[in-house]
């Protein structure tokens, strides 16, 4: 009966130490505290890209969209390709 009442002390004391350490952790005060708060992923600009990936993608759309508006361009003017209407031989 000793042991049964040692080891309930045991659990008792150890329940108690848990509950005061994850009480004790959840303290919210300070600037450090309101600093993380406000921004918690800082180096981040879209969900998952920093600013530096974001001008890099932005750069890289503008540069296939300018090349893609010149390609186009030559087609509709039909400059992309030699005219076949020629009498000499063009060589290929």
């Amino acid at each position: 009966m000793k042991q049964r009442n040692g080891g309930f002390r045991s659990v008792c004391a150890g329940l108690g130490l848990s509950a005061v350490v994850l009480l004790g952790g959840c303290y919210e005060g300070g600037r450090e505290h309101r600093a993380i708060q406000d921004s918690i992923t800082p180096e981040l600009m879209g969900t998952s890209q920093r600013r530096v990936d974001m001008s890099n993608m932005t750069s890289l759309s503008w540069n296939t969209n300018n090349r893609m508006f010149w390609d186009d361009l030559s087609r509709a003017f039909y400059t992309d390709r030699p005219s076949h209407l020629t009498p000499y031989s063009v060589p290929r």
